[in-house]
């Protein structure tokens, strides 16, 4: 059996206690004093943390939105041990084999046991084992619930295996949150859990003796003095407890009572080798819960029942308030009582003495498995996506059972595939009825898969047409599909229906539309027709039988009747859709900004007249500026957006009544200068780099131009220690004169002393004004 009293670790291997049989020399059993995760047999550890995302078509359909629950999860499995690894106990029987250091182990002798070298093992011969578990629990501790959206349950064993490595294993439901703070923690590197066993085996100590000897009166007004005693004070809700003293060791007990005599054998037991648990203390321990048990409550119980009168209780010296009274369970304080008990005490014990041991291993959870190998543990799962994939086809006809010539519609649909996967042949065969227009259908079949799990979803359809006026219906040809959404429309009917919709066209442009419509090679009142558009009507529809034929391409003509008059008529077009959407003509906008130039007096007013001409499309505007603030932006559709040229005339009249006839001009997109144009810009900079600013506070530096015929400008810079911004520096003005380049400064200079530096107004033509002073 384990002997208890010879036990060590090896380094490296700290973590796991190594205790020796006490009869075969070869046989050692460890006990990890950490827990550990399963290794499976590829050698990860066994932990997974499976995160899902919902299936959105369970929670909402396509036109309703989400809930604003959760959408994800999580599923945690794991199973805990108390396992030691084989690399492990290779370095245990290896520690073992080369002799322990200065370690020595136990060997029986008869019924002594004494210490012997360990070298002589071989590492073959070395046998480890786990000890025989007694009992135990394991607990998996995720953090704080907190709500459904953390933890919504945990299932697993709250015993472990009790066999080998204490197997247990346990699964959490996760919600949102919680699956969302796992993730995030094994980011950061912070344990979301912990793991904690309870497990107790059986160990021996043998050949023990133990003599306690003593008569009872003596030991009793000893001991009675050193019972514990409990004070309870009370302060508001405030509760604080006290407990002295307390005996918790062999050699108190002796130190207390040199009436109660006790022996014990200790020469079978050699001391332990340096920075080894002493054998004899580990005795002496068992040997005071031997006396502790079945002398001091055994023997003594008797005089501490409780029982006494009230009357006959004495008054505690350490109470609060006066004559405060002891509670009846702490009469051995009563010091003024006398209780005698002669009883004589002789117990002997002899023998090996087997008792249960208790360990409590227990670990964060992340401090027993790899970060890394807990990312590779996660699993992303999209539940949207099912192992059986389903084939639902919403089937419908775009037949107007009312209006058209068409009393009903069949469509048979099959679908016939081999599963290649091992599921078999899937086939299913359909026949729906369509005699009104919302007739809808579904075809749903689980699909057949190709070699790789991809699923197979072609099917065939063919429709049957039953008429109003004929007993003879017609077939149409299977055809092979994927599509996921069967609409049979009148492509597959030889027939032609076309829905004709006002689509972007601008109402201040275009009054109404006119599409003519014609089906060529088809001799019927039906296959021309004319439909008209307008912004109250914006829509309309064309049938015609299309015979024997089996195209449904038609031709169309567009006409636009504009709001000014005019028409413009697009070329004859060709189309099988069986929506039209009629847009303008006008694949782009030109635009122009116009921007008056000059004194408002003495210029009076400022009209431009634009003029765009594409053929029979013309289109010209006119403007008249009295003010220079404002501006005209001319913009006009374009049918080829590659002729974007346009003329412009402006005519120029004066305060005085005298005025400036413009000729027509070419123009060109973007903005165009008006009125009295300047011919030229003058720019200036003004360059302060030279400046030493922390002398001085503030400098103002003031630019003014003028050409004595009405052009004029001023600028203004102001400097400080704060770096300006280099806009502010430059200054740009137009000129009408290119000739007249010359402009005036001035500056004005504050420093941190209280000077002024004044320079007055000076003319210049020099563009760059360096600023030293």
């Amino acid at each position: 059996m384990l002997n208890f009293l010879n036990h060590f670790t090896v380094p490296g291997v700290e973590h796991v206690t190594i205790f020796n049989d006490d009869q075969d020399t070869k046989l050692f059993y460890m006990v990890p004093e950490l827990p550990s995760l399963l290794k499976r047999e590829d050698g990860t550890p066994s932990f997974a943390l499976i995160s899902f995302a919902r299936d959105f078509t369970l929670l909402a359909d396509k036109a309703t939105a989400l809930p604003t629950g959760e959408t994800e999860g999580g599923l945690l499995q794991l199973t805990t041990s108390l396992e030691v690894s084989q690399e492990d106990q290779q370095k245990i029987r290896t520690y073992i084999a080369g002799g322990m250091g200065d370690f020595a182990f136990p060997r029986l002798s008869g019924k002594r046991i004494m210490l012997m070298r360990a070298g002589a093992l071989a590492g073959g011969d070395i046998k480890l084992t786990y000890p025989t578990w007694v009992d135990g629990t394991v607990a998996f501790h995720l953090f704080p619930s907190g709500g459904d959206t953390f933890v919504k349950a945990l299932e697993g064993s709250s015993k472990p295996s009790l066999v080998n490595s204490n197997l247990a294993s346990y699964t959490a439901l996760l919600g949102q949150e919680g699956v969302r703070l796992i993730r995030n923690a094994i980011e950061d590197g912070w344990s979301p859990g912990t793991i904690n066993y309870s497990v107790s085996f059986v160990a021996r100590i043998p050949n023990l003796k133990v003599h306690v000897w003593g008569e009872s009166h003596d030991v009793y007004n000893e001991i009675k003095e050193h019972c514990t005693i409990t004070e309870t004070y009370r302060n508001g809700n405030s509760t604080r407890t006290y407990r002295y003293p307390q005996v918790s060791s062999l050699s108190e007990l002796r130190d207390i009572s040199t009436n109660l005599h006790i022996e014990y054998n200790q020469e079978d037991f050699r001391a332990a080798p340096a920075g080894g648990e002493s054998p004899s203390k580990a005795i002496e321990d068992l040997v005071f819960q031997i006396v502790n048990q079945m002398v001091m409550q055994k023997f003594l119980s008797p005089g501490f029942e409780p029982g006494l009168k009230a009357e006959k209780l004495g008054t505690d010296p350490l109470a609060h308030g006066d004559g405060a009274k002891m509670p009846g369970g702490n009469q051995l304080w009563l010091k003024d009582f006398e209780q005698r008990m002669d009883v004589s005490i002789d117990f002997t014990f002899e023998g090996s003495t087997n008792f249960v041991v208790e360990k409590h291993p227990n670990s964060e959870l992340f401090a027993v498995i790899d970060k890394e190998q807990v990312k590779k543990s996660i699993i992303e799962a999209d539940l949207s996506k099912p192992y059986f994939t389903l084939l639902d086809v919403p089937v419908q006809v775009t037949a107007d059972f009312d209006r058209d010539p068409i009393a009903a519609i069949k469509v048979f649909l099959e679908y016939d595939q081999e599963d290649e996967q091992g599921g078999g042949r899937k086939r299913q065969v359909e026949e729906f009825l369509f005699d009104s227009n919302e007739d809808r259908y579904y075809f749903r079949v689980v699909m057949a898969r190709h070699p790789d799990g991809t699923p197979k979803d072609e099917y065939t359809y063919r429709s049957q047409i039953i008429y109003k006026a004929s007993a003879k219906s017609q077939e149409l040809e299977p055809v092979k599909t994927t599509d996921r959404n069967l609409i049979i429309g009148y492509d597959q009917l030889n027939c032609v229906n076309v829905a004709v919709y006002w689509g972007a066209i601008p109402t201040d442009a275009v009054q109404q539309v006119q599409v003519s419509f014609r089906y060529p090679g088809v001799d019927l009142p039906s296959a021309t027709a004319d439909v008209v558009l307008r912004l109250d009507a914006p829509q309309a529809s064309w049938f015609t039988y299309t015979g024997d034929q089996r195209s449904t391409e038609y031709e169309y003509d567009i006409t636009f009747f504009m709001t000014d008059g005019q028409r413009v008529t697009l070329p004859t077009q060709r189309s099988s859709t069986q929506r039209l959407i009629i847009n303008a003509p006008f694949e782009d906008k030109l635009r122009a900004t116009f921007v008056p130039q000059g004194s408002f007096p003495p210029v009076a007013s400022i009209v431009v007249t634009a003029k765009y001409v594409d053929g029979e499309y013309e289109k010209s505007d006119v403007h008249s500026f009295t003010n220079s603030a404002e501006t005209w932006e001319w913009s006009i559709d374009l049918r080829d957006r590659q002729k974007r040229d346009f003329t412009y005339k402006v005519d120029i009249t004066y305060a005085d009544g005298s005025s400036d006839a413009g000729e027509e001009k070419p123009g060109t997109e973007g903005t165009i200068l008006v009125g009295d144009v300047a011919r030229d810009m003058l720019q200036v900079e003004v360059v302060p780099a030279l400046l030493d600013m922390t002398k001085w506070k503030l400098v103002i530096v003031r630019l003014s131009y003028d050409d004595g015929a009405g052009t004029t400008g001023e600028h203004t810079v102001q400097l400080t220690a704060v770096p300006p911004d280099p806009a502010a520096l430059k200054w740009t003005i137009p000129i009408k004169d290119a000739g007249k380049r010359g402009f005036a400064y001035q500056i004005q200079a504050y420093g941190n002393a209280g000077e002024k530096h004044i320079v007055e107004r000076t003319e210049t033509t020099d563009p760059l004004l360096v600023l030293e002073f």
